[in-house]
């Protein structure tokens, strides 16, 4: 049964590896070949540093949160 799990999660990531690299290829002929106007560049990068700030503050508030918790309720009992 581990067998079947392993190899599902084989392909899947095999799946996604490929799905990535394709988007690779395609966003960079995108942008050899069609240069948007400068508003919607903005407004993809903007969009990408939020997601990429929101990211970044779960990684670091999630951690501490946690811990909070943790010593919050070692000090209740």
């Amino acid at each position: 049964m581990g067998e079947v799990f392993t190899f599902q999660y084989t392909m899947w990531s095999i799946g996604l590896g490929c799905l990535v690299g394709v988007s690779l290829v395609i966003g960079a002929v995108l942008g050899i070949v069609w240069k948007p106007p400068s508003n919607i560049t903005s407004a993809l990068t903007a969009f990408g540093a939020g997601a990429l700030l929101a990211a970044l503050s779960v990684e670091l508030v999630a951690p501490t949160a946690a811990a909070v918790l943790e010593n919050a309720e070692a000090h209740a009992e």
